[in-house]
Parts: C-alpha cells; sequence; structure tokens
C-alpha cells in the first residue's frame, strides 16, 4: 500500500480543519527540518574540510558531500510537492482551512482522480518552472552560512509555533 495517506480520526479533534491541517503540516515540516539539519551538517563539514581535507580522502569527501546535498535537494523538493494543493497531498488538507466549505466538498470528490492529476502534472513541464527556482533557493542556501542559519532559525520558529499550538489545546 504505497503512497497510502496516514489514516487519522478528524473526530477526535477539537477543532477537525484546523487539527487536520496541522497533521497535514508536520509531514513537510518534517522535511524542512532535515534540510535545516542537513544544511547546518553541509556548511560544518565544508567549514572543517580546509584542515582535514588530506587526512579526510578525496572519496570520503566526495561520498559525504554528495549525501549532504542528496538530503537538502530531496527535501525540500519533497516539502515543495508534498504542499502542492491536490487530494490527496497536505496541501489540499492545509488549503481546506482557507476555503469556503463548498470548495471543501469540491475538492473532497476529485480526492480519487488526484493521484492522475498528479501523474498528468509529473509527466508535463508544468512544475520545472517552480522546481527550477526551489533548486535555485536551495543551492543559495548551500553557498550561504547566513541564509542557512536564517533558514533554519524560521524552522525551528515555525516548529516551535506549531508544538505550543498543540500542546495548549490538549
Amino acid at each position: 500500500r504505497v503512497g497510502k495517506p496516514v489514516a487519522i480520526r478528524r473526530a477526535a479533534f477539537r477543532d477537525p480543519i484546523r487539527d487536520t491541517m496541522k497533521v497535514a503540516l508536520a509531514g513537510p515540516m518534517m522535511n524542512l527540518a532535515v534540510v535545516a539539519g542537513s544544511l547546518l551538517a553541509y556548511h560544518a563539514f565544508m567549514a572543517l574540510l580546509s584542515p582535514l581535507q588530506s587526512s579526510l580522502g578525496a572519496t570520503f569527501v566526495s561520498n559525504t558531500t554528495i549525501l549532504l546535498t542528496t538530503l537538502i535537494l530531496t527535501n525540500a523538493s519533497l516539502a515543495m510537492f508534498n504542499m502542492l494543493p491536490i487530494p490527496p497531498l497536505d496541501g489540499s488538507k492545509v488549503l481546506e482551512n482557507f476555503v469556503s466549505a463548498r470548495t471543501v466538498i469540491s475538492m473532497r470528490e476529485i480526492e480519487p482522480y488526484g493521484i492522475l492529476i498528479l501523474y498528468g502534472l509529473i509527466n508535463t513541464p508544468l512544475l520545472a518552472g517552480p522546481n527550477a527556482v526551489l533548486c535555485d533557493g536551495t543551492i543559495r542556501l548551500m553557498r550561504s552560512l547566513g541564509f542557512a542559519a536564517a533558514y533554519t532559525v524560521v524552522v525551528g520558529a515555525a516548529w516551535l509555533h506549531m508544538g505550543r499550538s498543540v500542546r495548549r489545546r490538549y
């Protein structure tokens, strides 16, 4: 059962739409947290690379750089993809919090066809522009410790805010 959404009981929530949004944000937020941790590890590795390069070996340096770069780009891409407002992706659950009940009903009616819509999007150049912007921004984060640190602070603040709102309500 690959790709099946996590089952949640909306009836157990005090505010089903808002609480469903928080559950939906957990996955992409985790992807962004992995990006933040990988960015910090990447910059720490690059800072230590000059003095330790001769003792580490070229293969280790290359493999570590590839691993961290892959972690960063993959998790940034997964966060962006998951936030597309197409059912059954998490972005549709977030969008439900900001649209009318009629629109939510329409979105839920097209949910069985969401996979087909996604397949069509993936096989057309429609996502090429957003993906290029994402890759460019991610590469800028990798090149600048200041941007990476700011990004990490923003993601941390978002996690803190989500955590406080969940603890307060339950």
